[in-house]
Order: C-alpha cells, then sequence, then structure tokens
C-alpha cells in the first residue's frame, strides 16, 4: 500500500493551491480520504485518476483552436 499524501502534497503534484484542493473537496471532485474532525489525506492512485479523467488529448486541443465541434 502507498503512503497517503497530505493536502499539500496533492496540491503540489496537482499543481494547484491548498485553498482549491479544499474547494474540491467540499464540492466532492476528488476522491479524498476523512478522518478526525478535519483531517483529509489522499491516496496516489486517486490523484492519477484524477489527472487521466482530465486529461485533453492533443486532438481536442488541435481541433479547439481550428474551432472544430467539441466531442
Amino acid at each position: 500500500m502507498e503512503k497517503l499524501l497530505t493536502a499539500t502534497e496533492a496540491a503540489e503534484v496537482l499543481g494547484i493551491k491548498i485553498a482549491t484542493l479544499y474547494g474540491w473537496n467540499s464540492e466532492r471532485k476528488i476522491p479524498f480520504v476523512s478522518y478526525g474532525k478535519s483531517r483529509v489525506m489522499y491516496r496516489p492512485e486517486d490523484i492519477k485518476d484524477f489527472i487521466d479523467k482530465h486529461l485533453v488529448s492533443r486532438d481536442e486541443v488541435h481541433d479547439n483552436r481550428r474551432g472544430g465541434a467539441r466531442a
């Protein structure tokens, strides 16, 4: 089992501010492990899955620059 990431570590991996990460938590946009009153941690595989799900392909970027419709 991999070590869980702290909010600071997860935000760093994602390249976002920690406040953004906490906002995503409250909106349930990203999976997290909650224990205690305010302790949250993140599984590395969930962070990777989140990144993979939000990956925009080169074709999509190219189509959007040419004014093509998004699928």
